[in-house]
């Protein structure tokens, strides 16, 4: 086995200690410098972090979890799920604590005062927050201590969620789940929303009854309220998800009445409410589904109530929408930050990490830097 099949043996997912007992137990065979040089290198071209003085074992757990690094934003909190899978919580003077869950998170979804996580055993978990930013409080302060379990959801591949409910996609069927947060061990039985069996993601609009799905072929479903008669239900609620004629989409973020899909080959569509500009066209009258102009290489998406942004595959940051002292019509790049890999937002502000592993957070004061590496847990 040559550097190069230790490299491709690091970079899948196996146990560290078993690569570490390997080269060191064959040390005629490898010299150990070489290959935590070589992991060093590898990371740099990766990540751009240089890592000196960590241990070949700290830079294997790099190596495997690097794309499993995320970031999460929801009211004036934040979250941060790290190389090893530990999830912390931030609060709004960014102090933080760990959430604890009994298996491996795969995917979190954050609303304004509740956190879903969906664990690798297809587990449905609920926690709730005081958040003052939504003038909103939990009913039960059970429901703020721990993760609550739904043992009435038997497993899910897929979750989103706002106040009152869950839905989420079990092996290509949605479901709607309705929480009663007076007494979260209350019985419900999930209720199945369409007879369509290919559907792969779902996205809820935080604040109005507005729905949208995709599928395994990335077309696009709508249900619930048409704000603004985007797709031309009028003031008719839709019940049952229904095609719309837009494709190629592989993600979705939702604002207060507005919206933004990224499509396949890095094309943005915008729709919905406009009033401060959050649309980023130039004009503050609402619009129906509309390809952003003058990019073709955004990498990623993510709203807030009133405002916008879109990340370029260059690391690049830009904004449209409300920001004081006036609005932002176009697309304007966020220049104090570069080199960035993840964005994601909140009802009332965005944050970002950067590939060095530093989190930003963007407010109308500007961008603060907070002072927690994520490289480092």
């Amino acid at each position: 086995m040559d550097y190069k099949d230790i490299l491709a043996l690091i970079t899948q997912d196996v146990d560290c200690k078993s690569i570490v007992n390997l080269l060191t137990s064959n040390k005629q065979l490898y010299n150990i410098k070489d290959i935590t040089d070589l992991l060093r290198n590898n990371l740099y071209h990766r990540t751009g972090l240089l890592l000196k003085d960590a241990t070949l074992e700290q830079l294997i757990k790099l190596c495997q979890g690097i794309e499993k690094i995320e970031i999460y934003g929801f009211g004036d909190f934040f979250l941060v799920k790290t190389i090893v899978g530990a999830i912390y919580l931030f609060d709004e003077k960014f102090s933080f604590q760990e959430i604890i869950l009994p298996d491996e998170v795969i995917q979190i979804n954050p609303g304004f005062d509740q956190i879903l996580f969906l664990t690798k055993k297809g587990q449905v978990y609920y926690l709730g927050i005081n958040n003052e930013t939504t003038y909103r409080t939990t009913l039960n302060k059970q429901q703020t201590e721990k993760p609550h379990l739904f043992s009435d959801i038997k497993h899910a591949d897929y979750i989103a969620g706002r106040d009152g409910s869950i839905y989420f996609i079990n092996r290509g069927y949605l479901y709607e789940y309705v929480i009663d947060y007076h007494n979260l061990k209350r019985n419900t039985n999930p209720m199945l929303l369409s007879k369509l069996n290919n559907l792969s993601k779902v996205f809820v609009d935080p604040e109005y009854d507005a729905i949208y799905i995709l599928d395994q072929q990335n077309n696009v479903y709508f249900m619930g309220e048409d704000g603004y008669n985007v797709w031309g239900f009028g003031d008719d609620a839709v019940r049952i998800p229904v095609a719309l004629n837009v494709s190629n989409i592989i993600d979705i973020a939702l604002g207060r009445e507005h919206g933004l899909m990224l499509t396949v080959n890095g094309k943005v569509y915008v729709f919905g409410l406009n009033s401060f500009g959050q649309l980023g066209l130039g004009t503050q009258k609402h619009s129906e589904l509309i390809a952003l102009p003058g990019f073709d290489n955004i990498k990623q998406i993510a709203t807030d109530q009133l405002n916008s942004y879109i990340l370029t595959d260059n690391g690049d940051i830009y904004q449209f929408g409300y920001h004081e002292p006036n609005n932002i019509i176009y697309p304007e790049p966020i220049t104090q930050l570069t080199d960035i890999v993840q964005i994601t937002s909140s009802a009332v502000t965005a944050m970002c990490l950067d590939k060095y592993g530093n989190i930003f957070v963007i407010t109308d004061e500007g961008v603060k830097s907070i002072d927690f590496n994520i490289y480092e847990y």
